[in-house]
């Protein structure tokens, strides 16, 4: 059964809900251009698994980068990677994945691209509310109802379309059969982006605290 989701599609409205997530619009925006800019140097000599892969990943990298400022940090478990934020009031983190030509379409019901894995299960049941409830209650009441005070896991959902990009930040409640998340209990539609036309307009960039350094074991002759 498909919810009906909360829709916040003002464009005041949304520079307010996302202030109260800890987020502001402009860095959402330059995450979403970086992703197009990466897919663009993409060429024929890349393999074909990184198109979809690597523009992600692009997104999740650039996603930390411009929110640390915010308070915001990086988290992975079993591959599951997270930009997490918490605080007295909330307990939040954020994912990326690629959406259905219906990203930052109200009047359309998105899903994700691709099927998830275990661990967006589980963070999707943490979301859950108590099933048939239409329309969803207030995310407080969803908590009690499970005797829960847990995470809640957003997603960056987005799609490019030509030039443009379009985006949405969605909070999930459940999955189809196919394992792509399909239930929403809210989404925050974002303006599109033209990635010809736009100038990110982000804090500069600041480089991660540690770096990772690899080592070549070598071999015997």
């Amino acid at each position: 059964m498909t919810a009906t989701a909360i829709i916040v599609d003002d464009p005041a409205l949304v520079e307010q809900r996302l202030e109260q997530l800890n987020l502001e619009l402009k860095p959402l925006l330059d995450v979403l251009a970086h992703i197009v800019s990466h897919k663009r140097g993409l060429t024929l000599d890349h393999p074909t698994w990184m198109i979809g892969i690597s523009a992600a990943g692009e997104g999740v990298y650039m996603l930390r980068t411009l929110l640390r400022t915010r308070g915001w940090m990086r988290e992975e478990e079993s591959s599951f990677e997270l930009t997490v934020y918490s605080d007295d009031n909330q307990d939040l983190a954020l994912n990326i994945a690629k959406g259905t030509s219906a990203v930052g379409n109200s009047e359309l019901n998105v899903e994700t691209a691709y099927s998830r894995g275990p661990q967006t299960v589980n963070a999707v049941d943490c979301n859950a509310q108590l099933m048939f409830d239409l329309p969803p209650p207030p995310i407080n009441e969803i908590e009690t109802a499970m005797n829960s005070d847990g995470r809640h896991t957003w997603y960056l959902l987005y799609y490019v379309e030509g030039n443009k990009i379009k985006g949405e930040l969605s909070l999930p409640l459940g999955l189809s059969a196919d394992k792509h998340i399909a239930d929403w209990h809210e989404r925050i539609i974002l303006p599109d982006v033209n990635i010809d036309d736009h100038t990110p307009t982000s804090a500069a960039v600041i480089p991660n605290e540690s770096v990772v350094s690899i080592t070549r074991k070598k071999r015997s002759v």
